[in-house]
């Protein structure tokens, strides 16, 4: 096992573990052999009961008691010794299979801090026990004092000891699942090596990067980038444009833009292979005459794909060119579940899981409750009221939360102590003390006595409930209602307290249900063949947990998959013949079918050499996806608290970028896409299918999930969860996929159940095996950081569809400040002709343009960027504007909002294709403008005395860029924004000649007219 601490990842050696194993002998010989003589002779109360008291009426008085504390006194020592060596040892051992660092340093220092603590525990009851009957006269002044206080300590031990215990099982369960390989990547990927392959990859700064003529990055935001991205990537490639799919180098897409851009590639950028349709540079693009792709009609006719069974076609055709029968279904039998039927198994399958986990926890704690109460209440509810009230069950709250206060007040005391504060040592023992006292207070407080006292009264009626569950709903709605505007920031947090109020209750019924139907102490500490059937249902609870552990991952019930075969039934086409395009099937994406066309590996679009042109790879498609992780490690500093990293899929790498301290400096955890296939498909994840196109753009769009990056959502992640909106994947880290090689029999893991709670907890670590990746708006929506990223252009279209305020460009601003720290690149731009306003008549917002220049600066270069954004502005087409009087929501329609109509998708892709016909004509115009000025001087001076026009703003939006960068850069960036517009330099005009040349040039002639006269 890896160490978790010291010399991160280092191995024991075999005598380290043989002395560790030592000690789990001689720790388990002394508790077996203790254990037996440490108890209590004379019957009449046990040892473990006598601590427990807690309250000097209650404890028996004579002799016989007495003699037989005194005598178990030493028997306990040895005890203490002997479970101290065992689970010291045990703890030191399993801790290390945690496959997390944290998770091991963390687990490790806290079960051994736990072990020394329960022994240092044990030591103080005991001996404050063997002084109250050794000398009762003067110990017996105090026994309202002592034995309170042994009652604290001795719960604060059975607590620290349960929590050895669980920790120490989940170790050894985390090391079985763990294979040997991936623990030994784990190990070395966290000592990296200047020649280990497994070490974190850094990025290379130095240097020149690559130059890219055209990127083009479109952003996220559902259907509605969707619709806009299509009608952008149509017109940038209409009439012979330059600005399109097929001249891009790189495109870059999140969310919505991404469900497009995988429409394109699958479509257009078909590699060669078996039961392959070939390739359609023709997909999706624009008709002269207005007539609508194949393409398109078939997205037109499967807007409803989140809801719809089967793909619907717009021709009498079905799926595999057979004809439909008068019902609607095809002979082939193409057939999915149902939308509700899918949701309501994966609810019910994560209901089950979670619930038995609950169970598991909640009927020993019920049990516990009877155990301490008095057995001739029958009542349960008036058990449990009753049990609130008895002094030895709430004082050890008491005692530990008073503990916690005083050290608290003694910390920030000794804080102000110039000579006592510079002692580190003492500051953290006041500290943790502090911490630990008012942690098993409050704990104890809401174990022995909010939730006993809850569950006791409860309505015992189901009417009853159900009016205090209206009644409580009904209050938080009204209150709601009074804080409409101040309690919107929110908004994303009530469902997820109205969840933990829920799950209170729940507990404190099944509390109440688990005390009434306790089992009997007696036969459950003698373990009697004759179990009762509570204890049976417990133990049922507890191995189906263990066997779905090892057999399920939540994988299986999640609703990605379900999502991504919607995507591709909608967006993933390929056409059959000239006019007819038909739809990917096989959303399972498992291979069970070769006669039916499924989408290619992502891997297959990777950069490969066509035969005679070995040396020049042909790049079979420029696109790269963008997800995001999200990570709750305070060892990653993300930039301006964002908790997530950028994950972005290619053809050839899937990479993790973790940002470092300073500008531009990142690490990249990254693999081989064909690796990650090879991770995501091998035999542990064959029911999850292949790495492809739609399941990245899948993973891209998964916008609402338990983990959403700069969202913060509190406790709704909990509700989330539980309702099993789980549309992220928990994908193989890219850090440790390329150990996974064939032919050695290794396989990846599956991800467990243990998954399933760290969505639940939110717990993501960027060094686990594997990653939680979900929409890319959950760290940057636009793309441009990541186009930025890849390479230097001399042009950038960016194809914005932000949901925001009218008033606000606030997804382009994210992305210029992050451009900055994560690519040292300077976006110069003015986002104030992009702000609408509101029109005095009262009609809506409109905007000054709704595309923009910028400049974009790099260590040495200068690029163009071109900003589009969904704004109103007046000179737009007459449709659009009309499209807004009958929807007000139009052109920022909700993300949610995943059932576009026909008239609301072509307004969107209309409202993309003008943006898109803005820029080129924009581009056409500065153009021209830059050619009739070859020199910035001339350039400015033509600008200064030019007003600005719907015609020339781009030139007047560059002299602005120009006027704000630096004196001695103004010239450079003008040669290059010259340069990156592809402009030619006219031919110099020919000199004027001088009169004495004009003189000779007529002399000239004269005589030979002269000389032909005479001849």
């Amino acid at each position: 096992m890896a160490s978790g601490d010291s010399g991160a990842g280092a191995q024991l050696t075999r005598s380290q573990v043989a002395i560790r194993f030592a000690g789990v002998v001689a720790g388990g010989a002394l508790v077996l052999y203790a254990a037996t003589r440490s108890d209590l002779d004379s019957g009449t109360v046990s040892l473990a009961q006598l601590q427990l008291i807690g309250d000097a009426d209650h404890v028996p008085d004579n002799d016989i008691v007495a003699t037989d504390v005194l005598g178990a006194y030493w028997w306990d020592l040895l005890l203490v010794v002997g479970y101290t060596l065992l689970l010291g040892a045990w703890a030191d051992l399993a801790c290390r299979g945690y496959r997390l660092r944290f998770m091991r340093s963390t687990a490790r220092h806290a079960c051994l801090g736990a072990v020394v603590g329960a022994a240092a525990l044990d030591l103080l009851e005991t001996t404050l026990m063997r002084w109250q009957f050794q000398d009762r006269p003067v110990a017996g002044r105090l026994d309202d004092l002592v034995w309170p206080v042994i009652a604290a300590a001795n719960w604060a031990k059975i607590l620290a000891l349960f929590v050895v215990v669980v920790v120490v099982l989940g170790g050894i369960a985390s090391y079985v699942s763990t294979p040997r390989w991936l623990r030994a990547a784990i190990a070395r990927s966290e000592v990296p090596e200047q020649d280990d392959s497994a070490s974190l990859q850094g990025h290379d700064h130095g240097g020149r990067r690559e130059r890219s003529p055209l990127g083009i990055a479109l952003s996220g935001g559902g259907v509605r980038s969707a619709s806009i991205s299509l009608g952008a990537l149509q017109d940038l490639e209409y009439d012979g444009g330059d600005l399109g799919w097929d001249r891009a180098s790189h495109v870059t897409a999140v969310s919505g833009g991404a469900y497009m851009a995988g429409a394109f590639q699958v479509a257009r950028n078909r590699p060669p292979g078996r039961h392959r349709p070939d390739a359609e540079p023709d997909a999706w693009r624009r008709s002269g005459s207005g007539v609508l792709s194949p393409e398109e009609r078939h997205l037109l006719s499967n807007l409803g794909y989140l809801t719809a069974r089967e793909p619907r076609g717009h021709t009498t055709q079905d799926l595999f060119g057979e004809e439909r029968t008068p019902s609607g279904n095809t002979r082939a039998g193409y057939h999915r579940a149902s939308a509700v039927a899918t949701l309501l198994a994966g609810l019910l399958a994560n209901v089950i899981v979670l619930w038995a986990a609950l169970g598991v926890l909640i009927l020993p704690y019920g049990w516990l409750m009877q155990w301490l109460e008095v057995p001739n209440i029958v009542d349960p509810s008036r058990a449990l009221r009753t049990l609130v009230g008895r002094q030895n069950i709430v004082q050890p709250g008491l005692i530990w939360l008073g503990l916690g206060l005083v050290l608290t007040l003694s910390w920030v005391l000794v804080s102000k102590v110039p000579r006592l504060r510079k002692s580190r040592a003492l500051l953290g023992a006041l500290e943790g003390g502090s911490r630990l006292g008012l942690g098993l207070g409050l704990f104890f407080l809401t174990a022995f006595v909010a939730l006993p006292w809850l569950s006791g009264h409860l309505p015992t009626s189901g009417q009853g409930l159900l009016s205090a569950v209206v009644a409580a709903a009904a209050a938080l709605g009204a209150q709601a209602r009074l804080l409409v505007k101040p309690a919107a920031r929110f908004a994303n947090k009530i469902g997820g307290v109205a969840f933990l109020a829920m799950l209170v209750i729940v507990v404190a019924l099944w509390t109440r249900v688990a005390f009434a139907q306790a089992p009997d102490l007696e036969r459950v500490v003698s373990l009697h063949p004759q179990l009762s059937t509570p204890l049976v249902s417990w133990l049922l609870l507890v191995g189906f947990l263990v066997a779905t552990w090892f057999a399920v991952s939540p994988e299986s019930w999640s609703l990605s998959a379900f999502y991504r075969g919607r995507l591709r039934m909608a967006y993933a086409t390929y056409r059959t013949s000239e006019d007819h395009a038909t739809c990917m099937v096989n959303d399972s994406d498992q291979d069970f079918d070769h006669h039916r066309y499924r989408e290619p590996a992502l891997k297959s679009y990777a950069a490969r050499v066509s035969p005679g042109r070995e040396g020049q790879p042909d790049l079979s498609t420029p696109l790269t996806i963008c997800a995001a992780s999200t990570t709750t490690t305070r060892a990653v500093r993300t930039h301006y608290g964002i908790p997530a990293l950028s994950v972005t899929f290619s053809p050839e790498k899937v990479r993790v970028f973790v940002p470092e301290d300073g500008r531009d400096a990142f690490t990249t955890l990254e693999c081989t896409t064909e690796a990650m296939h090879a991770a995501y498909d091998s035999k542990w994840w064959k029911p999850r299918g292949r790495l492809t196109t739609m399941f990245a753009v899948a993973v891209s769009g998964a916008a609402v999930s338990p983990a959403m990056g700069r969202f913060r959502i509190g406790p709704t992640s909990m509700l989330l969860t539980f309702a099993n909106v789980r549309l992220g994947v928990w994908l193989p880290n890219p850090r440790y996929v390329d150990e996974v090689r064939w032919g050695d029999g290794r396989s990846f893991p599956k991800a467990r159940l243990g998954y399933l709670f760290k969505e639940f907890f939110g717990i993501h670590d960027p060094t686990d095996a594997f990653l939680y990746v979900t929409d890319g708006g959950h760290w940057e929506n636009t793309g441009l950081v990541e186009l930025l990223r890849l390479s230097d252009y001399q042009e950038i279209v960016c194809i914005d569809a932000d949901q925001g305020p009218a008033d606000r460009v606030r997804a382009l601003a994210q992305a210029v400040d992050l451009a900055k720290l994560e690519c040292d690149v300077d976006v110069n731009i003015d986002l104030d002709a992009l702000r609408a306003s509101r029109d005095a008549g009262g009609g809506p917002p409109y905007a000054a343009r709704s595309v923009t220049l910028g400049l974009v600066h790099t260590r040495d270069h200068t690029g163009v960027l071109w900003y589009a954004k969904p704004a109103l502005t007046r000179d737009m087409p007459t449709q659009l504007l009309a499209h807004r009087e009958v929807r007000q929501d139009f052109p920022r329609a909700s993300t949610l909002n995943q059932f576009f109509d026909t008239s609301t998708f072509f307004a969107y892709r209309d409202l993309g294709r003008y943006n898109a016909w803005q820029i080129r004509r924009a581009r056409k115009q500065l153009r021209q403008v830059l050619a009739d000025h070859p020199t910035y001087e001339g350039f400015r001076q033509a600008m200064e005395q030019t007003a600005p026009t719907e015609a020339n703003w781009a030139g007047c939006q560059l002299h602005d860029c120009l006027r704000r960068e630096p004196r001695e850069r103004r010239d450079t960036g003008y040669e290059e924004v010259r340069a990156a517009l592809r402009v030619e330099t006219p031919p110099p005009p020919a000199p004027r000649p001088s009169y004495d040349d004009v003189e000779q040039g007529l002399e000239a002639k004269q005589d030979a007219r002269e000389l032909a006269g005479q001849g």
